[in-house]
């Protein structure tokens, strides 16, 4: 892995703030029965003064920008963000049609 592969992964990685102490709090174990869900057991490390622990869960819920790789099983849908750009980058049906001109005479 290249040093500027290592440093997108270090700012990609999820950050999870302790609620009560506001700690940092590290995934212990994670499982999951689906794709889109997966269920993480969290710890705050900062164990002698807060302790707190807690199960999450982590969800896909819309789709922002199709994979190149579909996975048909995967059922997700598309964020109305997305699906309202779509719609304003659409020409209105009654717009002329865009023709290019032709530079071949």
């Amino acid at each position: 892995m290249s040093s500027t592969d290592t440093q997108h992964a270090e700012f990609s990685r999820l950050r999870i703030d302790c609620p009560h102490c506001g700690g940092h709090m590290k995934v212990r174990t994670s499982k999951s029965d689906m794709s889109l869900l997966r269920e993480l057991y969290l710890h705050c490390t900062n164990e002698f003064d807060c302790g707190f622990r807690a199960k999450a869960h982590l969800e896909f819920v819309h789709n922002l920008a199709p994979s190149r790789c579909p996975n048909p099983e995967v059922k997700l849908l598309t964020s109305p963000w997305v699906l309202n750009q779509m719609r304003l980058d659409l020409p209105a049906a009654n717009d002329d049609p865009y023709e290019e001109e032709s530079t071949h005479e």
